[in-house]
């Protein structure tokens, strides 16, 4: 069994080592960029921290498209070695038109009977979406399961069925999707793994000499328990930066930067800080949100 999470203490005054060793050995046990592990890094560090008027603060769905055949087992894997808890939903469409994903009271029993999206807080679920093509065919069960699948990861909520009525209730999850074609879910970064990948590399099993697993579980249970609101952490200079390159962003690229697309870079850039140790978003998180987002100097290309 995987051991719990180490005490925090011990990574609290050598963050900045670990956060590189962690992602150093994500690279090398995925064969992956230092774009798609940071990716990973930031999305296994989000949780909900608030929820405003709708909007769901603190979290960051991850998806993955155009991944090789192997790529799902082998995150499956290596994130195994690193999360409390994971839960693996391989999307295929006998899968999805089965059972309902959701929790439904049974009034037979009087028992309310569990569906696959009823987890524990804190959960990691990691969908490989691979099998299910554009064209596979989905009865109403399957497609109202897509539905509940993309509710979790727009609002961090699940719905339960007590016939008469739903319910939702709120949940707190990171969700990363993986396709090897394009994700049919919609998330609220995408990292495109075409080329980016080495098929062939193999994660060999972790060696506590070499790879101090407890140090990274420390990490990540140290920056997912790291406080962000909607209203502090950022200076005026900080403050500024966002507001100059949004105007300047939406008018380079109209039609395609959006208040989402904003809130999205923000959340990028208060992960980016919490993942290095600190609680005050600087300038340089800003700006290395935008890059990891393939947004360029001066504006140029801004997908999604």
């Amino acid at each position: 069994p995987r051991p719990a999470l180490a005490p925090l203490h011990g990574v609290l005054h050598e963050v900045e080592a670990t956060r590189a060793s962690f992602l150093a050995w994500l690279e090398s046990a995925l064969g992956c960029g230092v774009g798609t592990a940071e990716a990973l890094l930031l999305c296994l560090s989000s949780r909900v921290h608030a929820r405003l008027h709708g909007t769901v603060i603190g979290t960051l769905s991850l998806a993955l498209p155009h991944a090789h055949d192997a790529f799902a087992a082998k995150l499956a894997l290596v994130l195994s070695w690193v999360v409390q808890r994971l839960a693996v939903l391989r999307l295929t469409p006998d899968t999805l038109n089965a059972r309902p994903f959701f929790s439904r009271k049974n009034y037979d029993t009087d028992r309310l009977e569990p569906g696959i999206l009823q987890l524990s807080s804190g959960t990691l679920l990691l969908v490989d979406a691979s099998p299910l093509t554009s064209s596979a065919p989905l009865n109403d069960i399957g497609k109202n399961n897509l539905e509940v699948l993309q509710q979790l990861i727009d609002k961090q909520s699940v719905e339960y069925d007590f016939q008469h009525y739903s319910c939702p209730f709120p949940t707190d999850m990171p969700v990363i999707v993986i396709s090897s074609a394009q994700v049919p879910l919609r998330c609220s970064w995408e990292v495109d793994l075409a080329d980016a990948c080495d098929p062939t590399s193999v994660p060999d099993p972790p060696s506590p000499s070499v790879c101090p697993l407890p140090l990274y579980r420390a990490l990540l249970g140290l920056v997912r328990a790291t406080p962000l609101s909607a209203s502090d952490g950022m200076g005026a200079e900080v403050t500024q930066a966002i507001e100059d390159d949004f105007v300047a962003l939406r008018a380079a690229k109209p039609g395609c930067v959006f208040a989402s697309t904003l809130h999205r870079w923000i959340v990028i850039a208060r992960l980016l800080a919490v993942s290095h140790g600190r609680s005050q978003v600087e300038l340089s998180d800003w700006k290395h949100a935008l890059a990891l987002d393939g947004v360029e100097e001066g504006g140029g290309s801004v997908p999604q």
